[in-house]
């Protein structure tokens, strides 16, 4: 990636499925580009006063951490990166007293943390370009690794597919349909832009939605079909420093952290422009994002906030303040689980 330090690009895709959880899932099969205006429906003022939610005080999962990052969490467990420990921790999402355990520690610089039913998996941006993706089977604890070369930082699965991007230029998608270490970057290679980075990635069944850069576009919002490997379709354009995405049955949703807003476009080829759900401070840098039924939850790197905002939009409100740098955000039915990056500490809050 252009930068190992915090202002590192990164996405954890999130769906949110019948089942009431964040996960993450793909598909890609060939498109037509389709350019759509990169214009926004400015419904909202240019800065929304947040509101303060009742007794959400997060509670911490664990502390001590090591620069945490990337997180998800499925319907038992929670599971994030340690990026200066190298380590994949796992804690139960009621709490572990405070003790999370390893499933992975041997990692260079583990990153992108996704899951399904039956596995975990991580991206490792590794050294001097030599970056790995690895699997952990929940019912053998038994994990994998296999190469995928530099910068890999975006990771998704679904129940027999596993996906993650590479930061580049070139940006390059890659997709397996068996978690297996046979899984390598030339089989696996689904789409390459050599003209710029890969820097998100999030997907479904259907479809998978990447942040890209492409020649007269700026940095893009982009639909590619599974499972064979197309042309993407951009469904929004010059977006301001986009981060994270998340996606459900209608929409794809990402923060823009250099103009503080929070956006959505409908996930067809039609999309038309993107609408803009909120905006915090332009300094406040919206980061993490995920998504239930009704809400769009979302981090501020460096106001060191919390926040949720209706799918629909208005104005945001505020879960959690005081954060040292929330960085990854996952949630489940009852709550949202953040890694502060800076403070070292996991933690929940109730919804």
């Amino acid at each position: 990636m252009g930068s190992k330090g915090r202002s590192a690009r990164i996405a954890l895709g999130t769906v949110f499925g019948a089942a009431g959880l964040v996960a993450c899932f793909v598909s890609f099969a060939p498109l037509e580009v389709r350019l759509q205006d990169g214009g926004t429906n400015d419904a909202l003022p240019p800065s929304d006063v947040p509101k303060e939610a009742h007794d959400t005080t997060p509670s911490i999962l664990a502390s001590g951490q090591a620069d945490p990052s990337g997180i998800a969490v499925d319907t038992t467990s929670v599971y994030w990166a340690n990026r200066a420990a190298g380590t994949v921790m796992r804690c139960a999402s009621t709490g572990c007293e405070g003790t999370p355990s390893p499933i992975v520690s041997d990692a260079a610089s583990p990153y992108a943390v996704a899951v399904s039913v039956s596995h975990v998996g991580w991206t490792d941006l590794g050294t001097q370009g030599g970056g790995t993706a690895g699997i952990f089977n929940k019912g053998t604890d038994a994990g994998e690794q296999f190469g995928t070369g530099p910068s890999p930082n975006s990771m998704a699965m679904s129940n027999d597919r596993l996906c993650w991007s590479q930061d580049g230029p070139p940006g390059e998608v890659f997709c397996c349909s068996q978690f297996s270490a046979l899984c390598d970057t030339q089989s696996a290679r689904v789409w390459k832009n050599d003209a710029g980075a890969v820097t998100a990635l999030v997907m479904d069944d259907q479809n998978a939605f990447v942040v890209t850069s492409l020649a007269g576009r700026g940095k893009v919002i982009a639909s590619l079909s599974v499972p064979a490997p197309g042309t993407p379709t951009v469904v929004a354009s010059n977006q301001g420093d986009p981060h994270q995405l998340a996606l459900d049955q209608t929409h794809v949703y990402w923060t823009n952290a250099a103009d503080g807003a929070v956006m959505r476009v409908a996930r067809t080829p039609d999309a038309g422009a993107p609408e803009k759900l909120c905006t915090v401070g332009a300094d406040d840098q919206p980061w993490g994002i995920a998504i239930d039924r009704e809400f769009v939850y979302f981090t501020a790197l460096q106001a060191g906030t919390v926040m949720k905002v209706a799918k629909g939009g208005g104005a945001p409100v505020l879960l959690a303040k005081g954060q040292a740098a929330p960085w990854g955000i996952a949630v489940d039915e009852t709550s949202v689980y953040v890694t502060n990056s800076a403070g070292g500490t996991v933690v929940r809050i109730l919804k």
